[in-house]
């Protein structure tokens, strides 16, 4: 650990200039692109549906309510009215 100080004392000119920032940040950047590459998941969807089907599709969570056909809040509104 002392030697990486010592050097980074010696080269803090160059390592704080342009060039040394770029490739600090190439290199940080590199590291966390292989990191997050092997964090992903291979969870592909598919999804067939036939004639006459309602086919829904979600990443995570979805509510699904169902309502008679032919029912609907503005129908409701005008029997009690």
């Amino acid at each position: 650990m002392k030697e990486i100080l010592k050097w980074i004392d010696a080269n803090r000119a160059w390592i704080f200039d342009g060039v040394g920032v770029l490739l600090i940040s190439a290199f940080i950047g590199l590291i966390v692109k292989l990191w997050n590459k092997e964090k992903k998941s291979d969870n592909n969807q598919t999804q067939t549906g036939g004639d006459d089907s309602v086919n829904i599709q979600a990443g995570r969570d979805i509510r699904i309510t169902h309502q008679k056909e032919g029912s609907n809040a503005r129908q409701k509104d005008s029997k009690k009215r």
